[in-house]
This record gives structure tokens, C-alpha cells and sequence, in this order.
């Protein structure tokens, strides 16, 4: 689903996803995701979708993991995130809002 003003430039894949308004990517894969408004993605960004076991997707939230029960998922996105060229996010990666991620960084949750 994507909102007013949202673009999506060639080369870029989005499945099962929502891009809020004035959402920008350059090209890359987003799947079953969220982003939020104004967010600039640079070139070959990725959003991990399925654990490499299979397994269900968990999210960190205020250091308790949680279980979604689905065996895809991928990034939670806030608005007016920037992020740089030839990033990625594992699955179940919460990323807040205003956030600025630098070229070649891999996201993922720790715990």
C-alpha cells in the first residue's frame, strides 16, 4: 500500500508492505514492512523478511521480546528516518523515528 506521495524509483521490489506519505526509496527489496512518513532509503536497501531458521519473528520492545507468531516479517520503519546506500534490517528490527543510519550498516536487534 503506498500513500500520497510515496515513491518508488526502478530496480526496487515492495511486497506486502506500507509506505506512508512522501516515503522515498531508490531501489531494493521491502517486505512486509512499515514505513513511516518522509523517510529517504538510499540505494539497495534491504528488509529481511524470514529468519534464515524459519522461525517466528520476534521484536525487542523496552528489552522484553516479543513473539509476533508469523514466520515472515519484516522492519517497523518510523517516520523521517534517513537511511544511507547498500543498507539492510534484519527481521523484527524497530527502527524510531528521526533516526539517521549511515552507508553499509546491517540493523538488527540485540538481546
Amino acid at each position: 500500500m503506498l500513500e500520497e506521495g510515496a515513491e518508488i524509483q526502478s530496480h526496487t521490489e515492495v511486497a506486502h508492505s506500507y509506505l506512508s506519505q512522501n516515503c522515498h526509496i531508490h531501489s531494493g527489496f521491502i517486505g512486509n514492512s512499515i514505513i513511516g512518513q518522509n523517510c529517504r532509503i538510499g540505494a539497495n536497501f534491504i528488509t529481511a523478511n524470514r529468519r534464515l531458521d524459519r522461525g517466528t519473528i520476534k521484536f525487542l520492545i523496552k528489552d522484553k521480546l516479543i513473539n509476533t507468531n508469523q514466520s515472515y516479517f519484516g522492519s517497523l520503519i518510523g517516520n523521517n528516518v534517513k537511511i544511507g546506500i547498500h543498507c539492510g534490517t534484519n527481521p523484527g528490527v524497530i527502527i524510531p523515528g528521526g533516526t539517521h543510519i549511515l552507508p553499509n550498516t546491517i540493523v538488527s536487534y540485540r538481546k
